[in-house]
């Protein structure tokens, strides 16, 4: 299945705790919609119960997959924008015959947008404020 993406990815500022006063962006997860070529939403995408390293899609045919990186790329003048990804699926889950059930591996590429917020904009006047930085990319759910 290939779908587009258009959402955010969320960031938070947190203390660093190893060094105490400093502050940093800490990736809270995405948060966006998935069309497919007619235009129409057929998966959400968000972090799963693990967290933010652990992405989820879920389709509205009730079939979910939970993701963990396998490898990053970043095309030639491709740094403004969040890496591409391979990840491999973990937890696929839902009904028989939903779309989603039998992936494998998921894929974001063409990815636009969605870096962390500059480091100098996290400080503790706005800390645990949450950045929502807008990101399109091309999703694709393979499976054998």
């Amino acid at each position: 299945m290939h779908a587009s993406a258009a959402g955010t990815q969320d960031y938070e500022c947190k203390a660093v705790l190893a060094e105490g006063a400093r502050y940093a962006w800490t990736f809270r997860g995405p948060d966006a919609e998935l069309r497919d070529c007619n235009g129409a939403i057929v998966a959400k995408h968000f972090a799963s119960d693990a967290g933010a390293g652990f992405p989820e899609w879920r389709t509205h045919d009730g079939t979910g997959v939970v993701g963990q990186k396998v490898s990053t790329y970043t095309p030639l003048g491709g740094g403004g924008s969040i890496p591409w990804l391979l990840l491999s699926a973990q937890a696929p889950a839902g009904v028989d015959g939903g779309s989603l059930r039998l992936t494998r591996y998921i894929e974001r590429l063409h990815t636009d947008g969605g870096n962390a917020p500059s480091a100098a904009s996290c400080s503790s006047g706005n800390r645990d404020v949450t950045q929502k930085v807008p990101y399109t990319a091309d999703y694709y759910f393979l499976a054998p």
